[in-house]
């Protein structure tokens, strides 16, 4: 038995949770330079609402497509409703 399992850790949820870790600082990493690199194109790099707008939301419409695709892929379908 894995130690985590010991204390009530399923350990497939935290190799899950790393990997979306690790994949989600990739991609804002990406946003973040192409919404730079589009607001340096429309010549407002004094503006910070030129980045910040526009950051915000291609980071939330990115955070509901990959929560589409967890839950198309039934992950969490296993966990009682709280």
């Amino acid at each position: 038995m894995s130690p985590l399992r010991r204390v009530g850790v399923r350990p497939e949820r935290v190799g899950l949770l790393v990997g979306l870790t690790l994949q989600a600082v990739a991609a804002l990493s990406i946003i973040a330079a192409e919404t730079r690199e589009a607001q340096r194109a429309r010549n407002a790099d004094r503006s910070p609402s030129a980045f910040a707008v526009p950051f915000l939301v291609r980071t939330l419409r990115h955070s509901d497509e990959l929560g589409e695709a967890l839950a198309a892929r039934g992950v969490g379908d296993d966990e009682p409703a709280r």
